[in-house]
């Protein structure tokens, strides 16, 4: 599944059906009715009980529809446009499910949306997950590319059925690719990346104009704790200025191995 133009009101079913199930974090009173801030912490020591999905299509002929769906790998990414045209954001989901069967698809009532702006994403990186959320880079992000390997899969085990009828949960691992513009803080992060020191990002989405709708700003946040696998200075370039590409992969956060989340955390 791909949405080229992806939404906050549909991050809830991505994140639960391919890394925790969804934990309530609050609420906050909205013009109209309650939002929700849904937390995902993902667990590398214990499971994390993820839900799945039935996915229905249809025409005017047939129907057809396939259940037990989870996602094996998330990808969200999103660049700054640099003429200020919309900048939107990419969630693609590559999923499993069970055999398609002829089964009748429901109606679904339309729902206001609200499309996620890369303008918006902002960036913090910090040396310890305790203190992730300290250090902001600001005029620093021009792109992002988060890849979720979220190590569900279904388990083919003989039975009186030739679907699979359970599924398992693997290592769950993330990497990540950032453009940033060449200045000192894509030096310090090079820097790091020749000492190999450790390195939590926060790459936060928050939309205001959400607020009247739902009470509350629209937010897409994500904290992973890693390393830089690779650090390019002068990646590329663009009208005169130095571009840097930085690949960071995740690890558990030896700091914080018996705590919970151990190395990533979701928030929407």
């Amino acid at each position: 599944l791909t949405f080229e133009e992806a939404y906050f009101e549909m991050l809830p079913f991505v994140f639960s059906c391919g890394i925790t199930g969804a934990t309530a974090g609050g609420t906050a009173p909205g013009t109209v009715g309650t939002s929700y801030t849904w937390a995902f912490p993902v667990l590398m020591k214990a499971l994390n009980n993820p839900i799945s999905f039935t996915l229905e299509k249809a025409d005017d002929v047939v129907n057809y529809q396939c259940d037990y769906g989870m996602f094996e790998r998330i990808n969200i990414k999103g660049t700054i446009n640099q003429g200020g045209e919309v900048s939107a954001v990419t969630v693609t989901g590559d999923f499993f499910a069970r055999e398609w069967t002829s089964t009748g698809a429901a109606d679904i009532s339309p729902i206001a949306v609200f499309p996620i702006n890369a303008k918006l994403a902002t960036l913090h990186i910090d040396a310890l997950w305790a203190s992730l959320g300290g250090t902001p880079k600001t005029n620093t992000l021009r792109a992002f590319d988060i890849d979720i390997l979220t190590g569900l899969h279904p388990k083919m085990l003989g039975s009186a059925n030739k679907h699979f009828d359970i599924h398992a949960e693997g290592i769950v691992h993330v990497t990540s690719a950032f453009t940033f513009e060449g200045n000192a803080s894509a030096s310090t992060e090079y820097g790091h990346y020749l000492t190999q020191t450790d390195r939590a990002y926060r790459l936060a989405i928050s939309d205001p104009s959400t607020f009247v709708t739902h009470g509350a700003n629209s937010l897409l946040r994500i904290d992973c704790f890693g390393r830089w696998k690779e650090v390019i200075p002068f990646a590329d370039e663009d009208r005169g200025n130095n571009l840097f590409t930085l690949v960071h992969e995740s690890m558990l956060d030896p700091l914080n191995y018996a705590g919970a989340p151990d190395m990533l955390d979701v928030n929407v």
